[in-house]
């Protein structure tokens, strides 16, 4: 990070952009093999050819309109702190248990605190007379934790959590996971569920998606990726 810091790869990928682009692996582990490869080829060969090829120029269209409307909801369904020490205090004490996403999510959310329409006020969601609703996570899902889907699940007392037990992937659904993928269909094809249970855990459990397999040991360049290397660079 230093170094691109110094001199941006291909005048593109800096520090923020780096991030970026790992950050990709938060969210469905079939990201890993190239984020570490595009990793290793850059630590071990100085070679940024993986992380340019990964890069997502800003400001396309569809990518600009996702972001605005994400913005305009996040950012007026509560009311945000306009004081930026506090988003700086806060961003740090979350970082010390936290440090992959802590301040890429940070800035993702920082036009919160400069946002020009009137926050409302919260929803208070009350779910007791909504039908029977499925509900799928994996249990260490990074963009959205797993203690969400069991307050939603709370939320919604005729709802049925499926749990892709240790699993890493960002709502995991439709991932060649038959115990999920079928659940899935089960509800589509004639609304069955499983058995709701009791107390406040997941009602389902099945396998996660699997981490992507990679090269038993290390070759030349990014692809001579190990696992060792992705465990260490991802940080699992």
């Amino acid at each position: 990070m230093r170094t691109l810091k110094a001199t941006p790869a291909d005048g593109k990928i800096g520090p923020a952009e780096l991030g970026d682009i790992v950050l990709s692996a938060v969210y469905h582990v079939v990201y890993w093999p190239d984020v570490a490869a595009a990793l290793s080829a850059w630590v071990y060969g100085w070679d940024a050819g993986g992380l340019l090829e990964m890069y997502a120029p800003p400001g396309t269209a569809d990518a600009d309109n996702g972001y605005v409307v994400y913005l305009a909801v996040s950012c007026t369904d509560t009311s945000w702190p306009r004081d930026r020490r506090r988003w700086q205090q806060e961003a740090w004490r979350i970082h010390a248990r936290h440090p992959f996403a802590a301040w890429g999510n940070t800035w993702f959310n920082a036009p919160g605190r400069d946002w020009g329409a009137r926050p409302g006020t919260p929803v208070q969601v009350d779910g007791t007379k909504t039908p029977p609703i499925l509900l799928i996570n994996e249990t260490c899902d990074a963009a959205t934790p797993f203690a969400g889907a069991l307050e939603v699940r709370k939320r919604f007392p005729r709802s049925v959590l499926v749990e892709g037990v240790g699993g890493t992937t960002h709502a995991g659904s439709c991932g060649g996971m038959t115990c999920v993928d079928d659940t899935i269909a089960d509800h589509l094809r004639d609304g069955a569920l499983p058995q709701r249970v009791g107390g406040n855990r997941s009602d389902r459990q099945c396998e996660p998606v699997p981490v992507p397999e990679v090269a038993a040991e290390r070759t030349t360049g990014a692809a001579g990726i190990t696992r060792a290397d992705l465990q260490h660079l991802i940080g699992r």
